[in-house]
């Protein structure tokens, strides 16, 4: 999509690593917090970010990206804004789930989903077209004030795809192909030309803790 700012950089990392991602189990919008990998993760993030200059840091709301953000920002005095729009998409009823657990409880639900991954909204939950219009309009919304500034953004894994696949014209329909590691950073600059990504899941900072989990 055109129409974005035509200078600054995006910093966008996944948050630290918790309980339910080392079990593979689906988090949605649970408030689950970091495990003490997950805030090791988030300190070595900081070391990563030490020398990236920032302006401004907007979270998601829930305590896993919010404590990412704090550890990653550390006495840093930027201003840090909480945004409910950049939740981890609702995954409703599989929460707290591993995969296995739901392919045997509700069948119907994934053959659904595989028919219409885009569209289909899990029971109690939202689609992934609903959260990539939030993220759309938190993008829209925050990014003007921000032309030729740093601005870091500390998400969730299915929210920094979300971002990616919109400031990148990616078809949501391939939002899965993206893999976010926990704690990750993800570099895009904008250019009058419209966004570029330059870095897209660098792990170097967490050396042997980068050991990708995902349901």
């Amino acid at each position: 999509m055109t129409g974005w700012i035509p200078s600054g950089r995006l910093l966008l990392a996944r948050h630290g690593q918790t309980g339910f991602n080392a079990s593979l189990r689906f988090q949605g919008q649970m408030d689950e917090p970091l495990s003490d990998l997950g805030r090791e993760q988030a300190r070595l993030l900081a070391r990563r970010l030490a020398e990236e200059p920032i302006d401004a840091a907007y979270t998601s709301d829930l305590a896993r990206a919010h404590e990412t953000a704090l550890l990653a920002l550390g006495e840093r005095a930027v201003p840090l804004h909480h945004d409910e729009r950049l939740r981890e998409i609702a995954f409703g009823r599989w929460e707290g789930m591993t995969f296995a657990e739901i392919k045997d409880k509700y069948p119907d639900d994934v053959a659904a989903r595989e028919r219409d991954r885009v569209h289909y909204v899990i029971p109690g939950g939202e689609s992934l077209e609903q959260l990539g219009q939030r993220v759309r309009h938190f993008l829209q919304d925050a990014l003007p004030g921000h032309e030729g500034q740093s601005i870091l953004v500390i998400a969730h894994g299915g929210t920094v795809n979300a971002v990616l696949a919109t400031l990148l014209d990616i078809p949501l329909s391939s939002w899965w192909r993206l893999r976010n590691h926990n704690a990750n950073l993800n570099t895009l600059r904008f250019t009058p030309d419209g966004p570029r990504l330059v870095t897209f899941n660098d792990t170097c900072h967490l050396a042997a803790m980068a050991d990708l989990k995902w349901p």
